[in-house]
C-alpha cells in the first residue's frame, strides 16, 4: 500500500515537506508553482495538528505558523498552503 511520502517521492524526491510525525495529515495533495510540483498544505489542519499535538492556543498556533512554517526559505520546492475563504 502506497503512502503519502512514497507518492510524493515518485513525483520528486527533492520535495520539501514537513515534519511527517505532525504534518503529514494537513497534506491535501500537490500544486504547481512555475513549473514545480510542491506539497499543498492545508493551514487550517496545520492550525488544528498544533493546538492538539503541542496544546498550543489558537492564537499561539496562528503566530507559530505564520513565523516558523509559512515563512520557510527552501527554494522552489518549499512547499504552498491553501487558506480558504470563509463568510
Amino acid at each position: 500500500m502506497s503512502t503519502i511520502r512514497d507518492a510524493i517521492a515518485e513525483v520528486d524526491e527533492e520535495i520539501i515537506v514537513l515534519d511527517p510525525e505532525y504534518f503529514d495529515d494537513a497534506i491535501i495533495g500537490f500544486a504547481t508553482r512555475g513549473g514545480t510540483t510542491v506539497v499543498l498544505y492545508d493551514k487550517d489542519d496545520i492550525i488544528e495538528i498544533l493546538k492538539a499535538e503541542d496544546g498550543m492556543s489558537e492564537e499561539d498556533a496562528l503566530e507559530h505558523f505564520y513565523y516558523n512554517i509559512q515563512r520557510i526559505q527552501a527554494g522552489d520546492k518549499a512547499p504552498m498552503f491553501l487558506e480558504r475563504f470563509y463568510e
